[in-house]
């Protein structure tokens, strides 16, 4: 039988070496999870924020449409009520014509 003979000494010493090389190891694996979710946390809100940056936009796209759409019915109905008295200045000019005709004027 082989003995392994350590004195006490030895024997702590090697097993404060042992715990304080685990708690180094568990102490860097912690900071490295803790390291990541916060990244992570960070990471998400700047998506965050980037998409209400985006929804914004849209809204604004969508603003800037309506206001076209309405610029462009303001014009285009201005145009009809003048398209509306061009005829209408026609018609007239077509009755008293036919009314010249008519009478013998």
């Amino acid at each position: 039988m082989s003995g392994f003979n350590l004195n006490k000494d030895t024997a702590k010493f090697t097993g404060a070496v042992v715990v304080f090389f685990g708690l180094l190891s568990a102490m860097y694996f912690a900071g490295i999870h803790v390291g990541s979710t916060l990244a992570q946390r960070l990471h998400d809100a700047e998506i965050a924020e980037y998409v209400i940056a985006e929804a914004q936009l849209n809204k604004q796209i969508i603003d800037s449409q309506l206001q076209l759409t309405q610029c462009e019915s303001v014009r285009a109905g201005k145009c009809a009520l003048s398209c509306e008295s061009i005829a209408q200045e026609r018609v007239d000019a077509v009755l008293q014509d036919l009314q010249e005709v008519m009478c013998g004027d």
